[in-house]
């Protein structure tokens, strides 16, 4: 959305354990394109990690061949140095880490950046859990952006209770999703819009 508005943005894949984005992306012969594994032990240099995607001005260093132990590859001066070169040459560097918690990898991986939007699993991720994440991006000195709230449930009894009042309100003013594009919204002299 970013780069659909204008701005140069590069997407980085640092999760080097578990990464997803190859396989959801549908990335041919994964295997032998370097990426930001190759990168960050020196066998390539960073304009040959960084690829175009079908969205104008949006890039990604993707990570294709996961590492055991990646830890000592993040902890490495290259890694910061890429952050650098990418925020002189991208409006925004978003990157994609581990999980906290889990490794040690996503706290080092924040004590780099400007902020950090937090992942929580709606349902599964656990209070402590949350509490923890916040302790250690405090610990590193990353600020805390926001919390996306993921696979929330959208109907049922505690949608309704906690949410369904909301959408009464916001449906008064023209904001409802359930017929949003069906009918058009009527201006201040009652006449339809277009």
């Amino acid at each position: 959305m970013l780069a659909e508005a204008g701005f140069p943005a590069v997407l980085v894949d640092v999760d080097l354990r578990k990464s997803v984005i190859k396989d959801r992306h549908h990335i041919k012969d994964a295997d032998k394109l370097p990426d930001l594994g190759y990168f960050l032990s020196g066998q390539s240099e960073m304009e040959d990690v960084i690829y175009e995607t079908q969205v104008e001005n949006a890039y990604i260093v993707p990570c294709m061949n996961l590492l055991e132990n990646p830890s000592a590859l993040l902890e490495d001066a290259r890694f910061a140095e890429l952050l650098d070169k990418l925020a002189e040459t991208y409006r925004y560097v978003i990157i994609d880490s581990p999980p906290l918690g889990s490794v040690a990898d996503a706290a080092q991986i924040a004590s780099l950046c400007d902020g950090a939007a937090l992942v929580v699993r709606a349902g599964e991720t656990s209070r402590s859990l949350i509490k923890q994440s916040f302790q250690q991006l405090d610990q590193v000195g990353c600020t805390l952006l926001g919390v996306i709230l993921n696979r929330a449930q959208t109907t049922g009894r505690a949608y309704k209770k906690y949410y369904g009042k909301y959408g009464k309100y916001y449906s008064q003013y023209g904001y409802g999703y359930g017929t949003y594009g069906k009918e058009a919204a009527a201006s201040s002299d009652g006449t339809p819009s277009k």
